[in-house]
């Protein structure tokens, strides 16, 4: 996904537990909660559950940690 404003610096996956951590930054804190519904919607993170785990204001630029986990199916 491209979201003008945001930026990723690192992604992190993690096998065992099925986790996936996105860290980055935005030029406003308000875009990191839009990027969510994007996020789920792509194809590769099917039955994967993503939520805002931190966002610090200062210093600007305001920085960001996304994490995700898999959800079960019903």
């Amino acid at each position: 996904i491209d979201i003008e404003g945001i930026w990723l610096t690192e992604i992190l996956f993690n096998n065992a537990t099925q986790k996936i951590d996105l860290k980055g930054f935005a030029l406003q804190s308000q875009l990191v909660e839009k990027m969510l519904p994007q996020l789920e919607a792509q194809s590769a993170f099917t039955h994967m559950k993503f939520e805002v785990a931190n966002i610090t204001e200062t210093p600007l630029p305001p920085s960001f940690e996304i994490q995700a986990k898999e959800e079960m199916p019903l």
